[in-house]
């Protein structure tokens, strides 16, 4: 099918591109706090943790809220495509939020366990379409920005969390194309994007400190451990048990 029968344009795509320099220094303010609470954590080894779930997904924010805009922006031009692209992580995400925050504090029931798996298979496909529509649109900045917010949130995850996440779930589903976020960190070396030679160094640092991240979890004997989904982060609920 002819994705422009369906309305598709590629401009909603490329005012994401166009705003993804300003992204990326959001999420480079992001890390330097993360250095400086990751330097906070190792001199007090580790009884000093500066890490809560707000801190956690406040990093994603504005990313979820251009996914919102740009999904206001797909229903304006009728884009069929991307109003459901843009939904998901958009206005779904929030509204996910909000009814997580919701259940926890027992104001409505809602069984999250097969939800959980249906936002962690929904999540995979968006992840997938999106790249390939970046890809061949030649937006990537976007694509680099998604590597940044995704790394640098495994990161935070390792050292404050002891989960090793998506890097131990690619063990479990073997979704390899996780590897793209680390592929992701390279595109400011081959392909010029706004800022590339300061983004260089950062994703050097980003990787050597991933690896060091999951080496840690490793020596430690806890990077298969799994979380019990009964955390305070809307991710976890993937790891809620179908039988309760």
């Amino acid at each position: 099918m002819d994705m422009y029968l369906l309305g598709f344009q590629p401009d909603i795509y490329h005012f994401f591109e166009s705003i993804s320099p300003f992204l990326n220094y959001w999420l480079t303010l992001f890390f330097a706090f993360t250095l400086i609470r990751l330097s906070i954590f190792i001199l007090t080894k580790e009884r000093i943790s500066i890490y809560n779930s707000i801190i956690g997904e406040a990093a994603g924010i504005l990313l979820i809220l251009a996914h919102t805009v740009c999904f206001f922006m797909a229903i304006y031009t009728k884009d069929v495509i991307s109003t459901i692209l843009f939904l998901w992580w958009g206005p779904g995400f929030l509204l996910t939020a909000l009814i997580l925050l919701l259940s926890k504090k027992k104001i409505i029931n809602f069984n999250w366990a097969l939800y959980g798996r249906v936002t962690s298979f929904a999540c995979k496909i968006s992840y997938i379409i999106f790249m390939i529509i970046y890809f061949f649109l030649n937006d990537w900045s976007i694509i680099y920005t998604f590597s940044f917010w995704i790394i640098h949130d495994q990161i935070n995850l390792a050292w404050f969390c002891t989960n090793g996440d998506r890097t131990r779930r690619t063990f479990e589903d073997f979704f390899l194309i996780r590897l793209l976020y680390l592929g992701g960190l390279l595109i400011p070396f081959f392909i010029k994007i706004p800022h590339s030679q300061i983004f260089q160094p950062i994703s050097i640092l980003l990787f050597i400190l991933w690896i060091i991240s999951i080496r840690r979890l490793v020596k430690k004997g806890v990077f298969f451990k799994r979380p019990s989904g009964e955390g305070a982060f809307l991710r976890d609920i993937i790891y809620l048990p179908l039988e309760k």
